[in-house]
C-alpha cells in the first residue's frame, strides 16, 4: 500500500512527479479532484497487486503503478471522446512499456500492468456514473465498486497462493 509513496533515490521521484504533473492535469481537469484522488489510489493500489502477483517476495517503491493508472485513465477518456484507442495515452503507454521491458532492470513490469489495469477498471466503472443516484459510492457506480474489491481480493489472493508455492 505504502510503495506509492516511498522512491529509491531523487531521480526516481523527480521523473514520477513531472509524468503526474503533465498526464495527471489533464486528466483531474475533466474528473475533477475527488474522482482523480479515488483514481490515483485504486491505480497505485492495483500496481502493488500487480508488483505482488509478478514477484510476490520482491519489495517495490514508487508511483508509477498510480501514474500508469491515470495513463490508463487517460487512454479511456480518449477512447470516449474520439471513439478510437489512437492517441497520446497509448503513445505513451507503449514508449513506456518498451523503455521499461528494454532498459527497466528493476523496474516493476507488474506494477506498471497492475496500475494500467486498475486505472482503465475505474475509469469505466466512472462512465457509468451519474449525478442524482443512488446507487454510487462517493462517485463509483455500486457494480464499479464491487469489481473493484472483487479484482483486489483475487489480486491479494493470488499473491498468498504463489507466496505459499500453491500456485
Amino acid at each position: 500500500v505504502t510503495a506509492m509513496f516511498l522512491h529509491g533515490f531523487l531521480l526516481h521521484i523527480v521523473f514520477n512527479m513531472v509524468a503526474l504533473w503533465f498526464v495527471g492535469r489533464a486528466v483531474e481537469l475533466y474528473l475533477g479532484p475527488t474522482r482523480f484522488l479515488l483514481l490515483y489510489f485504486v491505480s497505485g493500489l492495483a500496481g502493488s497487486a500487480g508488483a505482488l502477483v509478478q514477484s510476490p517476495t520482491t519489495p517495490v517503491v514508487g508511483a508509477s503503478g498510480a501514474i500508469f493508472g491515470i495513463l490508463g485513465a487517460l487512454l479511456i477518456l480518449e477512447w470516449q471522446a474520439t471513439g478510437r484507442f489512437a492517441g497520446q495515452a497509448l503513445t505513451w503507454i507503449v514508449i513506456n512499456l518498451v523503455l521499461n521491458l528494454t532498459y527497466g532492470g528493476n523496474v516493476s513490469i507488474g506494477g506498471h500492468i497492475g496500475g494500467l489495469i486498475g486505472g482503465i477498471l475505474i475509469t469505466l466503472a466512472f462512465g457509468s456514473w451519474r449525478r442524482g443516484s443512488h446507487r454510487n459510492i462517493g462517485g463509483l457506480t455500486v457494480e464499479g465498486a464491487v469489481g473493484l474489491v472483487v479484482v483486489a481480493a483475487a489480486s491479494v489472493a493470488i499473491a498468498y497462493l504463489k507466496v505459499r508455492g500453491l500456485s
